[in-house]
């Protein structure tokens, strides 16, 4: 279910940005826009880098650990 409202947001924030963005000066658009390019370049190299490596392995084992509890 979570995953579902995660797709969904995903697809539905830039439309919204988008149609805001087109009411309010282009100042806040270029802004908006600008940052979630910035964001995902920084997240692509975040999750390439070692660092993200060890999260993911981390939230994978908790994860795990959690299944594993609500299953028994």
């Amino acid at each position: 279910m979570l995953t579902y409202i995660l797709k969904r947001i995903v697809y539905t924030m830039p439309i919204m940005l988008g149609v805001i963005s087109v009411n309010l000066s282009a100042g806040l658009g270029l802004y908006w826009s600008a940052g979630n390019v910035i964001s995902f370049v920084q997240q692509i190299l975040v999750n390439r880098s070692g660092f993200g490596r060890e999260m993911r392995e981390e939230i994978e084992a908790v994860f795990l650990i959690r299944t594993q509890f609500c299953v028994e």
